[in-house]
């Protein structure tokens, strides 16, 4: 949602699975029943619109024409809000800006000056365009690329989001529900990754992968991230940067987090026990290498024992520990993170388990409110988990930005 020359905007999409977009731009000037009308125009027959970002005046959104990529996507486009056209909008870039495998551009902001926009891109990884706003003889933008090949690793898909901060750009990373895909077969995971640019379209990795899994020639096969995290700040089922926010004067980053999801499948095979000799049932394997591969070096102690703990347990086929070490990993890693940064090196966790709740696996949204008596951050959280006590979407608030998570 968003807000535009006298008008609240809405933007929509119908379900994924099955794939039907009916995509829906709508609008109001109060936001009351009865007000809302449909101006979708042109968009009516993409799909997965994103974007609404008001740049140099005009409205800009972002949508799909349709395809086979997943979610229904085929090629990404940006369009600018104009009301005196039959259609509403005008498509300002070339269809994924001259690279088909451009199947969605899923995240706009204004930086320097400039329109920048990222790509998801399943084959070589996710890119990064920017303008100036100025039209070619055609009406579209020129348009200039700035980040291509997932920055050194094609397992990098999405842009997934980007928010300006102290003169950088930053912008965090994703693979789609944390499966890598590779002509729409399933090849790996990949936690996020975090970027920065600065305004010399400079980049340096802040947060990711020491190794990348896919890196293109001319990229380097080793990298040390500078705040020396690794992808998903040392968790492989941190698989978002879901969103980021500047308040405060601190930098909020906001994870889709599927730890939650791996424990409670391993915790259901359990059940069932364990065979002294074979192979694990199949989600226990994946939480095992899932142990594996974290970087428990930066964690407390009790977060490292707990990692351990769960690892001796289960290659022990000890069903008893194994069952009390994932109500305790539940506890500790279960649910979404949010961290904050004053400077984009150093950060510091404010939650890594959904603040205390580990149904919350993904915090979507952060917005910066200052109104006459409401003040603070808040968090509208991913919870599908309905029927559950704690299931289903929460709107947190934090009041303080020294001491955000200890208030709900």
């Amino acid at each position: 949602m968003g807000v535009y020359n006298g008008y609240i905007y809405a933007i929509g999409i119908g379900t994924w699975v099955p794939n039907m977009p009916l995509a829906r731009i709508i609008r109001s000037p109060s936001g009351d029943e009865g007000t809302w009308e449909d101006v979708s125009g042109i968009i009516s027959t993409a799909t997965n619109p994103r974007g609404l970002v008001t740049y140099k005046g005009n409205l800009y959104i972002t949508a799909s024409l349709p395809g086979t990529a997943p979610a229904g996507a085929g090629i990404g486009l940006v369009y600018r809000c104009d009301p005196s056209t039959p259609d509403l909008w005008v498509q300002v870039s070339d269809p994924g800006f001259g690279n088909f495998d451009n199947a969605e551009i899923a995240y706009l902001t204004e930086f320097n000056g400039y329109l920048y926009a990222s790509t998801v891109n399943y084959n070589t990884g996710f890119e990064v365009w920017k303008t100036n706003g100025k039209p070619r003889p055609d009406g579209k933008y020129t348009w200039k690329r700035i980040i291509k090949d997932g920055f050194g690793d094609t397992y990098n898909q999405w842009g997934m989001t980007m928010t300006p901060f102290m003169n950088h750009l930053y912008i965090g990373t994703a693979a789609g529900a944390g499966m890598v895909l590779k002509n729409g077969v399933p090849v790996g995971r990949r936690a996020f990754d975090l970027i920065r640019l600065n305004k010399n379209d400079q980049a340096k990795l802040l947060v990711g992968a020491y190794q990348p899994d896919d890196p293109p020639e001319g990229w380097p096969a080793q990298r040390v991230p500078l705040s020396r995290w690794a992808a998903g700040f040392g968790n492989p089922y941190n698989d978002y940067v879901w969103h980021m926010c500047v308040h405060e004067g601190w930098l909020y980053l906001a994870t889709y987090d599927e730890t939650s999801h791996v424990l409670l499948m391993a915790q259901a095979a359990l059940a069932g026990g364990l065979n002294p000799v074979g192979a694990l049932p199949p989600p226990i394997q994946q939480l095992r290498q899932g142990l594996d591969e974290m970087d428990a070096s930066r964690y407390t102690p009790q977060q490292r024992n707990a990692v351990i703990a769960l690892k001796s347990a289960l290659d022990s086929r000890d069903v008893s520990a194994a069952g009390l070490s994932i109500a305790q990993m539940l506890d500790l890693f279960g649910g979404a993170d949010l961290w904050k940064s004053l400077n984009g090196v150093h950060w510091f966790p404010v939650t890594v388990n959904g603040f205390d709740n580990h149904l919350n696996f993904g915090f979507r949204r952060l917005v910066s409110v200052h109104e006459p008596g409401l003040r603070g951050l808040v968090i509208g959280t991913a919870n599908a988990f309905t029927g559950h006590p704690e299931g289903g979407c929460e709107i947190l608030l934090g009041t303080n930005p020294y001491t955000i998570g200890s208030d709900r």
